[in-house]
């Protein structure tokens, strides 16, 4: 999928060098090579970032049990092609060249918060489905509004990372 785009968007050289920088964010490697430990993980960090975004999406996630770490795996393998049109999911991944692993964050917690009246009485089940395809509950104008909105400093971001790798005793190279 990646590859496609890339070809779409570049020359074959390019899209080649881009795909092989993408080996080297560690979540898309986690996702490319089915690594669910490292997965669970950047879930972890995930709703770490996303409980200080909005507890209340937290909250509610948490009591239905969401499934985030499969939110994370789609969302890494596809880099959002899957939840979005192709060109909304060019224009978010102008925004995730910019720093990757980060930007992959504040994209998909943004996601959750610009859908949280939407999703905070639903059902587990109802969640997936709309987070699968959340145009269809609020505009692309809004979602880019609360992307900007959506504030993860690096530091912040680093330093949640950190704490839950040192958790989990998973390294990253």
């Amino acid at each position: 999928m990646y590859a496609g785009i890339l070809l779409l968007n570049c020359k074959n050289f390019g899209a080649f060098i881009i795909m092989c920088s993408f080996l080297h964010i560690s979540v898309l490697r986690a996702a490319f090579t089915g690594n669910l430990e490292l997965i669970k993980v950047y879930g972890e960090i995930f709703m770490s970032l996303l409980k200080k975004q909005s507890s209340k999406v937290f909250n509610h996630l948490t009591k239905c049990d969401y499934p985030i770490e499969t939110y994370v795996f789609e969302a890494a393998s596809s880099m959002f092609v899957n939840n979005f049109p192709l060109d909304v999911a060019e224009k978010l991944w102008d925004i995730i060249m910019e720093n990757p692993e980060l930007m992959m964050m504040r994209v998909g917690i943004a996601v959750f918060k610009a859908l949280e009246k939407s999703i905070i009485d639903k059902t587990k089940d109802e969640i997936i489905m709309m987070v699968k395809r959340p145009l269809e509950v609020i505009t692309e104008k809004d979602l880019f509004k609360v992307i900007a909105k959506t504030t993860i400093g690096q530091k912040d971001y680093d330093n949640t990372k950190e704490k839950i790798l040192n958790k989990s005793h998973l390294h990253i190279s």
